[in-house]
């Protein structure tokens, strides 16, 4: 076996991990985890630079800067490339808040730290990460910061570039360790065990054992075609069927990485799969699939942040798909190949290439700075931008509260109202109740009235519930705490005699429905979580997650009301089908605003919210029970509004109220407090 060879095989592998990737994001529906394909291209990646270790080592060439400029020669220009075209159309078509956060995504992708980044603020299954155009950056932060400590390893581990067994040995321990802490990581943090290097170290380092085993002929006694028909199912087999919503990574992510190492070990034998990963074009994709990768997100990213909807028709998909193709083949064909072969070693070349980082640079720092440069857009379109952050400090601040290290309530919850009275009233919910805390305190204080705010994230007062994301089937952040979350506050409520009246505010609607929201205005808002019972799967029955719902709901209120408690339940407020400030915005930047842009027909948020209304009312009568609608305030005439008669927009995002919406529904809301806290 000649390994120093061409294998025309792994240039079809490659194809087809990219092929998986690019129609997952697209969005055909043709692939149940297309995301697998990443994976597929960390084990190809460990085994060619595992390879290129082993080689050099052996032949007394290697040395840790010519490993990292050939590295920076391959990753970096055609990477440059791709950043300045989305500056250059996000300039055009980004928000100011998109656009600066393209470009601390940019800034993190060239220092190879994107991974960190995108873990801070973005899940890569949420359906907003199609909007981002640099977000599978993350997976070059996973290579370059594995390829930061592998040759140390490496050299380590060999002598004078003889291969012994302590070199297997040691990248089998360390692939183990990665992939032990990625079981136990998963379900903690399904987020960070995707985005981070030690949950993802040990699919790189089975391809560097791989190219070990190579060169060792350290072969299992199975023949090499058998071994490379089997990877091939495998591989297919994972992009194409395994399960929707699996956790990933996780014990399934063991299909795609295994069965492309036994590709790459049994490739170069005559057998079925080398005879279809080397058709002319499957290479020929796998030749530009590294620019075929970069692309694809930005083209994508770019047509839904154009046409602001997400459901792009099947043929702009074909459309994309094929500019994607064109424009990876010219990126391959005049950056990649002429940076590879030399162009770095040439003045002109370095002149680019440092001033291709400098503009980088500067893009992101100048939009960091001034917020997105704002300036493009018209005065009405930078006020609508403005409602993104219109909320008060206290807001961020108070949101997730002093959590205890049990997750079971807030340590030091935040309290609003009249100085130095104490808390009478205990405001209760998600994220949703933490964007009125403030103000409805301000208006209590008048009447001697203060509050205490119990808040989680994604988290409402519902006992015995644990949230799913939709896309991906798995848990959303801080899910495994909401369950303790919750009857941690029923603790604490029901220890302070105090706290007569309770407030219960949650986005009901999501939690209550597992279906997209359509807003019967050619306006479709994909699902973000939903919830099921603790200990249930993502596919439970509906018939068990409604009556969960009531339950949960019923118990909580039912508590509350047994220990002498006044409850009033805040029935469901409208959401958007869009990112409202973004999208008015954009709306009024381009000369293109409708009416789709402003509001919705009051029936779609009727029939939207009718399983939440149904699980509000599953408590029994009772005298201290009320209930209110305050929905009256955002809809009239028929159609629920968005954007106020000022053009000041009443929704931060496309759910939460901006301090100019929580004004609507303030008032009442105050009005009905006092009757009930002070009978």
């Amino acid at each position: 076996m000649q390994h120093q060879d061409y294998r025309r095989d792994i240039d079809g592998l490659r194809a087809v991990a990219v092929m998986g990737v690019v129609l997952y994001h697209f969005g055909f529906g043709l692939l149940n985890a297309g995301y697998a394909g990443v994976d597929v291209f960390f084990v190809i990646s460990g085994f060619l630079i595992g390879g290129i270790i082993i080689d050099e080592r052996a032949a007394g060439r290697f040395t840790l800067r010519r490993f990292y400029a050939r590295r920076i020669r391959r990753i970096v220009p055609a990477l440059l490339v791709v950043m300045l075209a989305c500056f250059a159309i996000g300039l055009v078509v980004m928000t100011p808040n998109e656009l600066r956060y393209m470009g601390g995504a940019a800034a993190s992708a060239l220092l190879f730290v994107s991974n960190f980044w995108f873990l801070s603020r973005l899940d890569y299954f949420n359906p907003e990460a199609a909007l981002d155009p640099l977000l599978h950056t993350w997976s070059l932060g996973v290579e370059e910061q594995f390829y930061l400590y592998i040759p140390l390893l490496m050299i380590l581990l060999t002598r004078r570039g003889r291969l012994g067994w302590a070199l297997p040995a040691g990248i089998a321990l360390l692939a183990l360790a990665s992939f032990a802490m990625m079981l136990w990581q998963g379900p903690q943090d399904a987020t960070v065990a995707f985005y981070m290097i030690w949950t993802r170290s040990w699919e790189m380092a089975v391809g560097v054992l791989a190219a070990v085993l190579v060169r060792r002929r350290a072969l299992a006694p199975v023949p090499a075609g058998v071994m490379a028909n089997l990877g091939l199912l495998l591989v297919l087999g994972s992009l194409v069927a395994l399960p929707r919503g699996i956790l990933w990574p996780s014990g399934w992510t063991l299909l795609p990485v295994g069965g492309a190492v036994l590709l790459l070990l049994g490739g170069p034998a005559p057998s079925a799969a080398r005879w279809l990963l080397t058709r002319p074009p499957l290479v020929g994709i796998g030749l530009i699939s590294y620019s075929l990768y970069l692309w694809h997100q930005p083209v994508h990213s770019f047509a839904v942040l154009t046409l602001r909807r997400e459901d792009l028709p099947l043929p702009l998909l074909l459309g994309l798909l094929v500019a994607t193709l064109a424009l990876a083949w010219a990126s391959w064909r005049y950056v990649e190949q002429p940076f590879r072969n030399g162009a770095l070693a040439r003045l002109p070349g370095r002149l680019v290439f440092g001033g291709a980082v400098v503009a980088v640079l500067a893009l992101a720092v100048g939009g960091h700075v001034t917020q997105g440069y704002p300036q493009r857009m018209p005065a009405p379109a930078q006020q609508a931008m403005q409602a993104i952050t219109a909320q008060t400090p206290d807001y961020w601040r108070c949101a997730n509260r002093g959590l205890s290290e049990d997750g079971r309530a807030p340590e030091a919850p935040c309290e609003f109202g009249a100085p130095g009275v104490a808390p009478t009233i205990a405001l209760w919910g998600d994220s949703h109740a933490a964007t009125i805390a403030v103000s409805l305190g301000q208006a209590l204080a008048a009447d001697g009235l203060a509050l205490r705010q119990f808040s989680l994230n994604a988290c409402p007062p519902i006992a015995g519930i644990v949230n799913f994301d939709p896309r991906s089937r798995a848990p959303v952040r801080r899910a495994a705490r909401c369950a303790g979350y919750v009857e941690g506050v029923l603790d604490q409520i029901l220890a302070d005699p105090a706290l007569q009246t309770v407030v219960l505010y949650a986005f009901w609607s999501t939690y209550a429905e597992n279906a997209p929201f359509d807003a019967g205005n050619g306006r479709v808002q994909p699902d973000r979580l939903y919830a099921v019972p603790v200990g249930a799967g993502w596919d439970v029955d509906e018939t068990t997650r409604q009556a969960a719902l009531d339950t949960g709901f019923a118990r909580v209120v039912t508590r509350l009301l047994a220990a002498g408690r006044r409850v009033l339940v805040v029935q469901p407020l409208p959401e958007a089908p869009f990112e409202v400030p973004q999208t008015y915005a954009f709306a009024l930047w381009k000369d293109r605003l409708t009416p789709a842009d402003t509001g919705y027909p009051v029936a779609a948020f009727t029939a939207h919210t009718a399983q939440a209304r149904r699980f509000l009312a599953a408590p029994a009568p009772h005298p201290d029970l009320h209930a209110i609608d305050l929905s009256g305030r955002l809809c009239s005439d028929g159609t629920c509004h968005l954007v106020g008669p000022d053009g000041v927009p009443w929704y931060i995002d496309s759910n939460h109220l901006s301090l100019s919406g929580a004004a609507q529904i303030i008032p009442d809301l105050a009005t009905a407090l006092r009757g009930i806290a002070q009978p």
